[in-house]
């Protein structure tokens, strides 16, 4: 009777969930093993997932392979890379709502998706089939899958057809969180504002006299001179304070802490070595890299191997979900791993402004002034007008809380109580990174890695390689204002005064790189790239670290005993021995 019906519907309300739970798990739970064939793909593709869950790619033609990529990308990363692409165009608050307005109006106005828009006009074409390509295969997936990733239910969201552009905005959020100096100079400006100039100088020794030891470059004074690239002249000057004295008292910052603020953990932080084959026990290179960016569920890097026919491409590394390039792999010709430069290509400016002008070498100067409409979740479109002078676009202290300042790793204490702009590699016309990373994977020997490099405007990164030839190499990645006094990057500049405005990029046969040097290895460990005696300085605004000292005192040991092998490469990199340590410990410990 009755009973018996109540337990039947009570059943059913337990059953019908847990039964469509697990008919969702079926669906949507990605191929982790095995074999697939990607029927849709423009050529003959199938993929193969080994024990560790990397896909190996095999491809008769190089639009199938990327096609795949792309295929596999969606299959195993769909919210992850529907959030790279929502946040790089500041479209947070269509998913969230309006909580994360303020988060949306700061990246409309960094401008990921409106340079990436710009980007694309000046693709090669062939580089353009192979984003169209992978964007194919993302979409594809999407449309066989039965289901998507339980987030897009959550939250009550759509996936949008994915694009070219999508790609680039992901790669250009990706190249800006990779450049620090302006986070450094807010930071610096804060405490020599607070505590003294002096003071702001030996808490991020920028100078050599400050430094905790002698600095390890990696190309060294004498490296330069060989290359006629060194100013013997130049005499290192104190950083100018007086730029201090023209920001302040105009310059105002929170009262909300007096103390120091240090820059807590540091930048991200990678390694990377090349020991040429005149030292390896095979006689051919070895190259060694390990990237130190953040362990994230899931993570930033998507292992993957490529194989396509056409071109005789075998290529494997780490790609970044949205976008199809190997950021650090190996081909059969050449291999290449990157570390974080602290690179001088971006500078916050002070600006003195009314709602339609701005003050530049005595003159009021119009703002551009861009429209944005931000899409809020449940509410109506919000209107956002940005203003832009001759440096980039101007930033607000209403724009900032502490939720969004945390977005670029600062406290709220060091963002300014006025309007600053910001300018940045990444904002120059006819950037080309997307296809410089692609073109990696392409080259064969030194001259083609150099050429790939210079494409990229936005990064600002080094980049150590290795080729079958038998090279190894060094090059900086990014694009470089010449500035008339390199020190002058330490601090916030007064945007009206026009001695630091970017007149000209340094050229590319300037850049210190080097090749094949007669030590026979080239390292960097986010150390600085030469001294400020380079006749155009880049990567030289980070102090020595103690994984130079400690690198460097490792491979003259192991290169002093002998030809060397992957294992003793190995050791290095699980090495734990801080000279840091070893020198403060003793000290700290009287105290205890």
């Amino acid at each position: 009777g009755k009973m018996k019906v109540k337990h039947v519907l009570l059943l059913n309300i337990i059953l019908i969930p847990v039964v469509a739970f697990f008919l969702y798990i079926y669906y949507a739970y990605p191929k982790v093993n095995g074999e697939l064939h990607l029927e849709n793909a423009p050529g003959e593709a199938k993929v193969e997932i080994d024990e560790k869950g990397v896909p190996h790619i095999f491809a008769e033609k190089e639009v199938a392979a990327y096609y795949s990529l792309g295929f596999m990308h969606a299959q195993n990363r769909l919210w992850q890379m529907n959030m790279l692409k929502m946040s790089s165009q500041g479209r947070m608050s269509e998913i969230f709502g309006e909580k994360l307005v303020q988060f949306d109006v700061l990246m409309r106005k960094i401008g990921f998706h409106r340079t990436a828009k710009s980007d694309e006009k000046y693709m090669d074409n062939h580089v353009k089939d192979i984003y169209q390509s992978y964007a194919n295969g993302v979409n594809d997936y999407v449309k066989s899958a039965k289901a998507l990733p339980s987030e897009f239910y959550i939250t009550r969201s759509n996936f949008e057809e994915w694009t070219i552009v999508d790609s680039l905005s992901v790669m250009k959020q990706m190249s800006f969180r990779l450049s620090l100096l302006w986070r450094t100079a807010l930071i610096n400006t804060f405490n020599a504002i607070k505590l003294g100039d002096n003071f702001a100088r030996k808490a991020f020794p920028f100078e050599e006299e400050y430094m905790f030891q002698d600095p390890i470059y990696t190309i060294s004074d004498e490296e330069l001179r060989e290359m006629k690239k060194i100013n013997d002249d130049f005499e290192h000057p104190s950083i100018p304070g007086w730029i201090l004295k023209e920001i302040y008292p105009e310059f105002e910052y929170s009262e909300e802490t007096e103390e120091l603020v240090d820059l807590g953990a540091g930048p991200d932080g990678s390694n990377a070595w090349a020991i040429h084959g005149k030292h390896t026990k095979t006689g051919k290179p070895i190259l060694a890299g390990d990237p130190h960016l953040e362990n994230l569920i899931p993570s930033i890097w998507y292992m993957a191997a490529i194989k396509a026919d056409d071109i005789n491409l075998e290529a494997c590394g780490a790609s970044v979900p949205g976008v199809p390039v190997l950021v650090i792999g190996r081909t059969k010709n050449v291999a290449w791993a990157v570390t974080n430069m602290n690179g001088e290509n971006a500078d916050v400016f002070v600006e003195k402004t009314n709602e339609t002008h701005y003050l530049y070498n005595e003159k009021w100067e119009e703002k551009t002034i861009q429209r944005e409409d931000i899409k809020i979740k449940d509410q109506p479109t919000k209107k956002v007008h940005i203003g832009f002078s001759k440096h980039g676009p101007i930033f607000e202290p209403s724009d900032f809380s502490p939720e969004t300042a945390k977005v670029f790793k600062l406290p709220m204490a060091v963002i300014p109580n006025m309007s600053w702009s910001l300018q940045w590699s990444g904002h120059l016309e006819e950037d080309r990174t997307g296809e410089g990373a692609y073109r990696l994977s392409l080259a064969k020997n030194s001259q083609d890695i150099f050429k790939a490099t210079e494409l990229a405007k936005g990064f600002s990164i080094n980049l150590l390689f290795a080729t079958a030839e038998g090279d190894i190499g060094f090059t900086p990645v990014g694009a470089f204002p010449v500035r008339k006094d390199p020190t002058n990057t330490f601090y916030v500049k007064p945007g009206w005064n026009p001695i630091f405005t970017w007149d000209k990029m340094i050229k590319f046969e300037d850049y210190p790189r080097i090749l094949n040097p007669e030590k026979g290895y080239i390292v960097n460990t986010n150390n600085p790239i030469t001294s400020r005696k380079a006749k155009f300085p880049i990567g030289v605004s980070l102090p020595s670290n103690a994984r130079i000292i400690r690198a460097v005192a490792m491979l003259e040991d192991i290169l002093g005993k002998g030809k060397v092998d992957v294992e003793q490469m190995k050791a290095i990199q699980n090495d734990v021995h801080d000279p840091f340590a070893e020198i403060l410990l003793p000290r700290l410990l009287k105290y205890v």
